[in-house]
């Protein structure tokens, strides 16, 4: 873009899942916008392995509030996909090795219960998948798969930067005049009557943000090569393995509250091997290795919702490690917040703090 325009309906600060998700939702409302992004090469969304898994946790719990946010995201995608003509959501079933015996006895009392209802859930017996050590077996469960995440930025982008959407650049804070509303980047004002921020993690800096109580955390993944396994559904046993291509994955990931940076570390690596190494039978050649940090807060929860003082700032925040799950909804809600004036769930609302 040569130069922004003067006047939009909504200013985005960030393309990650969570600008660039809302920027899509404001455009099928067929409004003018603006996404303002950094091009930062390592962030949590652009290294995201994008899993989308509907039994998670230690606990074998169905994923909050899935049977909401799974039609949303899957028919988000598959549309922009139409859109960008390009495919970045890619359903596979998912594989959970269990723990320990009583792990699985927990499971099988669950699924008496009819807590996975609604979902294909399919028992493995116990040593029973070549290539891996599942001494207490497993179980495989869909709708299941991976977004593509880097692709969906990548091709979003392009529509946003070739429609004059997207500049590519930093909006400082002490650039937004809160009387006239507007924003100047490069030398050039903009007029906005949104201004949203969607900053990752970041926006634990933002002096507008400061009463949610982020908690990002550094994730750091290893792309792998396991020569001679070639295991097309996602692994999760403590540590996961997602397939790249035929014979590589990603494998992951870390949580480091401390140290915030996208700086791979020797720690990372050596976690996340010896996690793999516990249920691969093979061993694994490392290809590459990333880092990024999640924009996650306390309470785990998506944040959305516009400043209590000054009513034309919208936030979309917290995506955490369900960024793809979560994101289309959120956006969708936070556009019907700041053009229609719903509110959003009291849950995900901002003003729970």
């Amino acid at each position: 873009m040569s130069q922004p325009p003067d006047q939009v309906d909504a200013v985005i600060v960030g393309q990650g899942l969570a600008g660039t998700s809302l920027a899509w939702c404001f455009l099928r409302r067929g409004a003018r916008i603006l996404v303002i992004d950094r091009a930062e090469p390592f962030t949590a969304s652009r290294v995201a392995p994008g899993l989308i898994t509907p039994i998670t946790g230690k606990r074998l719990k169905r994923s909050w509030q899935w049977t909401e946010f799974w039609p949303a995201a899957r028919d988000f995608y598959r549309s922009l996909e139409i859109t960008t003509e390009t495919q970045f959501l890619h359903l596979r079933p998912a594989l959970r090795l269990f723990l320990s015996a009583a792990e699985r006895e927990q499971f099988q009392q669950q699924l008496e219960q009819g807590e996975f209802a609604g979902l294909e859930v399919q028992d493995i017996a116990p040593n029973s998948l070549p290539g891996l050590a599942a001494p207490w077996g497993g179980f495989e469960m869909q709708p299941a798969g991976n977004l593509n995440v880097a692709a969906f930025l990548q091709a979003s982008a392009k529509v946003f930067s070739a429609d004059a959407h997207r500049w590519e650049g930093t909006l400082a804070y002490d650039q937004i005049d809160l009387e006239t509303r507007t924003i100047r980047i490069a030398g050039h004002s903009v007029q906005t009557t949104h201004l949203i921020f969607c900053e990752g993690w970041k926006g634990s800096q933002n002096p507008w943000l400061r009463q949610v109580p982020f908690r990002p955390a550094k994730g750091e993944l290893l792309r792998v090569h396991i020569p001679g396994w070639s295991e097309q559904r996602t692994v999760h046993a403590g540590k996961w393995l997602a397939p790249v291509t035929t014979d590589q994955y990603w494998a992951g990931s870390t949580y480091e509250w401390n140290q915030l940076d996208c700086s791979p570390t020797e720690q990372g690596r050596s976690d996340i091997l010896h996690g793999i190494d516990r249920f691969l039978v093979k061993p694994a050649q490392i290809l590459e290795h990333v880092a990024g940090v999640r924009p996650a807060v306390s309470d785990s929860h998506p944040v959305i919702g516009r400043h209590p003082e000054i009513p034309w700032f919208g936030f979309l925040n917290g995506l955490g490690t369900k960024g793809v799950l979560h994101a289309p909804l959120m956006a969708q809600r936070l556009c019907e917040l700041l053009l229609e004036g719903t509110e959003p769930p009291p849950e995900v609302s901002l003003s729970r703090w």
